[in-house]
């Protein structure tokens, strides 16, 4: 019997299917799995490319999941009338008139809405039945107004949907829609809707600090961080699918790899592919050696390079703070030491490095700082840089680098040539 093959694709890279090399984390997968059979809302977050969507992946089925991919256009009433579409309700948007001052926010969020009817069939005008290919399908029709997360509710309950909401790049919604849905989630909780929120960064209590009504309600699971036994593990689940050996180079991928599940997934992808294993090999195991790596790191340096380079020139051009601020923080960022990457840069330390850099000594004003940082993720997203490479942490008062792969592209290259490229703004 031919032994089955599995492409690279399969076991290694950073994939939206599911990826054969997983391994299950007692600390972030047990901690799921408790959430998902708790009365509580789940939130998954950390830098970019870290697993947070495998998580899901591996142990929410697909059927029990309604799945919505945020961008920074979408709406609260976006969302809503996402995750109905994807219960088969059908919406039609009612005619509102209402000279309401108060009740003006609810203006064009009033639909008839068509719901899959599944109770005993007992009288009720408000239920049809349509005949499609020979089957019969009950419908009820209600009007709901899904600014309101009660009627949202409501609906959702008369679908008997008993799986979870995800909400795919919270972090990409506008603030006040973030807090709108934070202050949301309460209800959602009361009547037993739960959600799955995913979301880029690497402070705890981020939706709390929206709505305080959240504390004690929410499950948080940090999916950082990736230690080397873990990556380790990620390897060794991997070779004997392919017929490879990282033996050679393990221990200096996982190096390379920073603490970053991403990096560490694409460069063993690359490795094999440069290896010319594009699936799983029939012959002897294959010893995968140094020139494989070197040429993997390569690629991957080329490749995130476009994006960063972009990223940063984005960053600093149409200097929102007349100050020169984008400009001088990325030259400090550039300047610290680089072992502060990945646990945080104080924003005090960046404060004085940026005032050391003023021409005429006129400081930069702490309230100008304070804008700055506590804005950091809003103008990167203005400025589509996606997804965001710096995070403000309040709570520790430090930027993080929430993009992981932007970690291995500055320590393949060098700095002062980097900031060389960018022009102070005039």
């Amino acid at each position: 019997m031919k032994k089955e093959t599995i492409s690279v694709e399969r076991v290694f890279g950073i994939t939206n299917e599911y990826i054969d090399s997983y391994i299950v984390r007692p600390k972030v997968d047990e901690l799921f799995i408790r959430g998902l059979r708790s009365n509580k809302h789940i939130i998954v977050y950390g830098s970019s490319k870290q697993g947070k969507s495998s998580l899901i992946r591996q142990h929410v089925l697909d059927e029990m999941k309604v799945v919505v991919d945020c961008t920074p256009k979408t709406s609260l009433i976006d969302i809503y009338k996402s995750i109905l579409r994807q219960l088969n309700v059908e919406l039609e948007e009612s005619v509102t008139i209402d000279k309401s001052k108060q009740l003006s926010t609810s203006i064009g969020a009033t639909f008839k809405l068509k719901i899959p009817f599944f109770g005993s069939g007992e009288a009720n005008t408000n239920l049809s039945t349509e005949f499609q290919r020979g089957e019969s399908k009950n419908y009820k029709y209600i009007e709901s107004n899904l600014a309101l997360a009660q009627d949202v509710s409501e609906v959702i309950k008369e679908c008997k949907f008993k799986g979870r909401i995800v909400i795919e790049n919270f972090h990409y919604l506008p603030l006040t829609i973030q807090k709108e849905l934070s202050f949301d989630l309460r209800t959602f909780e009361d009547n037993n809707i739960l959600f799955i929120i995913l979301g880029i960064w690497r402070e705890r209590n981020r939706l709390t600090q929206y709505n305080g009504d959240l504390t004690d309600r929410l499950v948080e699971i940090p999916v950082e961080p990736w230690v080397d036994e873990d990556f380790s593990k990620v390897i060794t689940e991997g070779e004997p699918i392919l017929n490879v050996s990282f033996e050679n180079i393990k221990d200096r991928i996982i190096s390379i790899a920073n603490g970053s599940i991403g990096v560490l997934q694409e460069l063993c992808k690359y490795t094999c592919l440069q290896a010319n294993v594009y699936e799983t090999n029939l012959d002897d195991t294959l010893i995968l050696e140094d020139q494989h790596l070197d040429e993997a790191i390569q690629i991957k340096v080329e490749s995130y390079s476009s994006r960063h380079v972009r990223c940063l020139e984005e960053f600093i051009s149409g200097d929102e703070t007349k100050l020169n601020l984008p400009y001088y923080f990325i030259n400090s960022v550039l300047e610290v030491d680089l072992d502060l990457y990945s646990i945080g840069i104080s924003k005090a330390l960046l404060e004085r490095i940026i005032n050391s850099k003023q021409d005429n000594l006129a400081l930069i004003r702490k309230t100008d700082f304070n804008r700055f940082f506590n804005h950091i993720v809003e103008y990167q997203i203005r400025k589509e840089i996606s997804p965001p490479l710096f995070d403000f942490d309040k709570g520790s008062q430090s930027i993080k680098i929430i993009d992981s792969t932007f970690i291995f592209f500055i320590k393949h290259k060098n700095r002062e040539e980097l900031m060389s490229c960018f022009t102070k703004p005039e």
